[in-house]
């Protein structure tokens, strides 16, 4: 295990490549968790915790491992050990993260969502 301390935005991609699996245990109320996008688009397995908007984004079997308890370190260490060991799980987990990153994710996605808002909102203030 590294811990990497700040990593200036330029050299995000290249160590989410360096690595075999991405851990978040957040502790508050995350909005939607950019990080664990950038994770998973970056092919990595991801063990989050239940806070906030994270599930929105960590998808049990999908892209990861959602803890049950957010303050449980047993359980956080238990399921890192588990998900190191199996790595086709691991492979498996990656593989379908990055892809469901594509499949929702994209920029093309999320301005045709945005125009789709301001459009409806547009109907409701017109009438």
């Amino acid at each position: 295990m590294v811990l990497t301390g700040f990593i200036p935005p330029s050299q995000i991609a290249t160590i989410y490549q360096a690595g075999d699996i991405f851990v978040g245990p957040s502790q508050i109320e995350e909005g939607l968790g950019l990080v664990f996008l950038e994770a998973a688009a970056s092919g990595l397995p991801i063990i989050a915790t239940q806070q906030g908007g994270i599930p929105e984004v960590v998808r049990p079997d999908v892209n990861g491992v959602l803890l049950e308890r957010h303050d449980d370190v047993q359980e956080l260490g238990d399921t890192m050990v588990q998900l190191l060991v199996d790595k086709s799980r691991q492979e498996y987990l990656g593989r379908q993260g990055c892809q469901w990153v594509r499949d929702h994710f994209t920029w093309e996605k999320i301005a045709k969502s945005q125009a789709e808002v301001y459009h409806a909102v547009l109907a409701q203030t017109s009438h």
